[in-house]
């Protein structure tokens, strides 16, 4: 009898985790939940905004999900923009309450405050050794964290200690 070749394979799949892969590096760290929180919370505060004025910033609150979807799944790309994006949008945000200060009241300036600070804390917390790890910037070969992209959509790493490049597959 010959073998059938639409039978699945007679490995069993359903033996456990593998010996590379590392339980604990599965599970968020707090500093990248919290991010995630944040970002999830600034989407809202856009979408508010956008209702409110009557659909201006639908390309914002799309960019702000692809991040936020990123930073879910792992992806360095998502780590890099995480970092760089709100701190531009906290500047601009703040130099045009400056430009504009005679005419705004304190309690609009107290309620622009609250989005400024939420922007600057995500590079913060993108920037503990946790957050780098769980993004994959940790180099394989001499376990340093200090990674760079050595790709244009940060796919490829290239450590900054060894000149090492790898590509790390992103969460789900």
């Amino acid at each position: 009898m010959t073998d059938n070749p639409y039978a699945p394979p007679k490995v069993d799949v359903d033996t456990g985790i593998s010996a590379s892969v590392d339980p604990a590096d599965s599970r968020m760290p707090p500093p990248v939940l919290a991010t995630v929180v944040i970002f999830a919370v600034i989407i809202l505060l856009e979408l508010i905004f956008t209702l409110a004025t009557s659909g201006r910033g639908i390309f914002q609150i799309g960019v702000s999900a692809l991040i936020l979807l990123g930073l879910i799944r792992g992806h360095a790309l998502a780590w890099q923009w995480g970092r760089v994006i709100p701190v531009f949008i906290a500047v601009v945000v703040t130099a045009g309450l400056v430009v504009e200060e005679g005419g705004r009241s304190p309690f609009l300036l107290g309620v622009a405050a609250i989005p400024i600070a939420l922007f600057l804390s995500l590079p913060i917390l993108l920037s503990y050794r946790s957050s780098r790890v769980w993004f994959g910037l940790k180099c394989p070969q001499c376990s340093e964290v200090r990674a760079r992209g050595a790709s244009f959509l940060f796919n490829k790493r290239r450590c900054r200690a060894c000149d090492h490049i790898w590509s790390h597959q992103p969460k789900r």
